[in-house]
């Protein structure tokens, strides 16, 4: 005998058969718990607009200037779960309060964050997906990488070039530069990237984690020497 659906099943049943109706026409956001994406408005033609966007002209073939808002669809969606803001990125995940997205959120993997190159000579400008910046950091800045330094217990011994000659061989002017980018890993597999940078006779140092504000919480210290 199949087992009868939940209240909770059906209803986000419904989200996934309506969510090409209800997103966004313009800038393809769903239908969600923070503000600005609680409301719906339709154009002429149908279109439904998110608060940001609703007084943006549709893209063509409908070029409509105005939407209005539309109680029902607004009223439906009240009674509804909602998807993770991501949405357009990839994520499917569904929520039914505020809270849980929330945290979600935070580590969710179709989020956009910026590659760790953004300050060196070789930034990329545009954000990446979460999921996919390892990839991008080994496919396109491979040449500035060297292999991964893996960690001795808690502690990650990294080489450099001496930074008193390095110092000496830049002017001091304002087009003084050297960076490097280098990445960092656990026995356990979490992945660190190290920055360094010299600019006007200064050094500057920093470390991103690969990884969910949740994962930082479980982290163990851990020391970097650099020689």
């Amino acid at each position: 005998m199949a087992r009868k659906a939940t209240p909770y099943a059906i209803k986000c049943e419904l989200l996934k058969s309506l969510i090409e109706k209800i997103q966004c026409h313009i800038c393809k956001a769903v239908p969600g718990l923070a503000e600005d994406q609680q409301n719906r408005y339709v154009c002429k033609k149908g279109h439904c607009r998110c608060e940001n966007c609703k007084d943006r002209i549709c893209p063509s073939p409908c070029d409509a200037t105005t939407s209005n808002p539309n109680p029902a669809i607004q009223h439906l969606l009240k009674d509804l779960p909602a998807y993770c803001i991501y949405f357009k990125n990839g994520c499917t995940t569904i929520f039914s309060d505020s809270e849980n997205r929330n945290d979600h959120m935070k580590g969710c993997i179709f989020r956009k964050v910026n590659c760790p190159s953004q300050s060196l000579s070789f930034s990329c400008k545009d954000p990446i997906l979460f999921k996919d910046l390892s990839d991008h950091v080994n496919f396109f800045h491979k040449e500035h990488l060297n292999n991964y330094v893996k960690s001795n217990g808690n502690k990650f011994d990294v080489t450099y070039p001496l930074f008193s000659k390095l110092l000496n061989k830049l002017d001091g002017s304002d087009n003084a530069h050297w960076c490097n980018l280098k990445q960092l890993k656990t026995s356990d597999g979490f992945v660190f990237y190290a920055v360094s940078i010299i600019e006007k006779k200064s050094v500057y140092h920093w470390i991103y984690f690969l990884g969910s504000p949740q994962e930082v919480m479980i982290l163990t210290t851990f020391y970097i020497a650099i020689m």
